[in-house]
């Protein structure tokens, strides 16, 4: 057999040819892998559908302070009887309230300090005021959202919890000059207090949910005192606002038992109406109003 140098060594190039062109095909298809691989994610993490952690919830104590200032402001009305909004309406989202009813929602957080005395008097000699539009925003931002709208076009009347120059009614008129409201306090409202209280209620529950919202569960009966002779009553429990659904009939009630008689919900827990208020949390840890339902 012949050996030729030169057949030996051309074989040899042509193996580590075949090598090299190998490797390079492996390296190729790694890197494609490798990118194809990157892209599927980038596009899947961008453009995927997401999964939603579900929402989780957590009772809280009735006596926690979120809770407590929550339900204050709910539950409130001026000198000291609850105004009827959530009692009265099956729905209430924040567009269901008057302008008249937002300023005292609102100012229910208020205190006389708020109001500075500008030195004038109106027409009638009384003490001309100013409540600084900021401060009234953040009232208005403290029970409903920061974006809650309000009328500036006309003025609104209100009574107050708290009297200045001896009157607790107030008269707030918009100055576009200062960016104020200017207040005048023309007259005193007294309290006054019903033999027996139109709606008898209770905090029921309380529930923070893991999107940071809170849920207030409220029971409410419903009260229809009817006067039969001077000093003779008969007191009507109703489940509902309506008074459709009859829970029992006091008769002969006086003055005398209707002052020392306590309607307390207890008795009427399982069969109460149940008012659900739903609240979110703000940037700054408030929880201002959202809804609130009535069920049965």
């Amino acid at each position: 057999m012949d050996f030729k140098i030169g057949d030996d060594i051309e074989e040899k190039t042509s193996k580590k040819k075949s090598m090299s062109n190998g490797l390079k095909i492996t390296i190729v298809i790694i890197v494609s892998l490798i990118a194809g691989v990157s892209v599927f994610l980038i596009s899947n993490y961008f453009f995927g559908e997401k999964t939603e952690k579900p929402i989780t919830s957590e009772a809280v104590s009735l006596t926690d302070s979120n809770v407590q200032e929550a339900y204050s402001y709910i539950t409130y009305g001026p000198l000291g009887m609850r105004y009827k909004k959530f009692v009265e309406e099956p729905s209430v989202t924040s567009s269901n309230f008057t302008d008249t009813e937002k300023f005292m929602y609102a100012l229910s957080a208020s205190t006389k300090e708020d109001f500075i005395a500008t030195g004038n008097k109106n027409e009638q000699g009384l003490n001309i005021y100013s409540l600084s539009n900021d401060k009234l925003k953040s009232y208005m931002s403290k029970f409903f959202k920061d974006d809650i709208t309000y009328s500036l076009d006309k003025p609104i009347e209100l009574t107050l919890d708290y009297q200045i120059d001896n009157n607790n009614t107030v008269t707030l008129t918009y100055d576009e000059t200062s960016d104020s409201y200017l207040a005048v306090f023309a007259t005193n409202k007294e309290k006054t207090t019903p033999l027996i209280a139109p709606y008898i209620s209770a905090l029921a529950k309380a529930t923070r949910k893991s999107d940071g919202s809170l849920q207030l569960q409220e029971r409410v009966v419903y009260t229809d005192l009817v006067k039969n002779s001077e000093d003779n009553y008969t007191l009507n429990i109703y489940k509902d606002f309506s008074k459709s659904s009859l829970l029992e009939t006091l008769p002969n009630m006086t003055n005398a038992t209707l002052s020392n008689t306590q309607i307390n919900i207890t008795n009427y827990y399982d069969r109460a109406s149940i008012i659900t208020y739903e609240l979110k949390k703000d940037s700054s840890g408030n929880y201002y109003f959202v809804s609130s339902t009535i069920s049965s």
